[in-house]
């Protein structure tokens, strides 16, 4: 079983490449730095729920969708 980090990882990179966007983009487009997108991407972040907010408010999703173990 994924752990809700690595979970989170992998859904955000497979959702920022579906839609083409660059780390840069990204994070600009979820009102984050650029350094924060990198650690999720890497599972060394533990994000604020603030955070989770703002990039499930992006993608349109739940913060559950996002961290659910697929």
């Amino acid at each position: 079983m994924l752990t809700e980090t690595t979970a989170l990882s992998r859904y955000v990179i497979t959702k920022r490449r579906m839609l083409g966007e660059t780390q840069e983009d990204f994070a600009e487009n979820c009102g984050l730095s650029v350094e924060l997108i990198s650690l999720i991407e890497r599972g060394q972040a533990n994000p604020r729920m603030d955070t989770l907010a703002k990039i499930a408010a992006y993608l349109n999703v739940s913060i559950s969708e996002m961290l659910q173990d697929s």
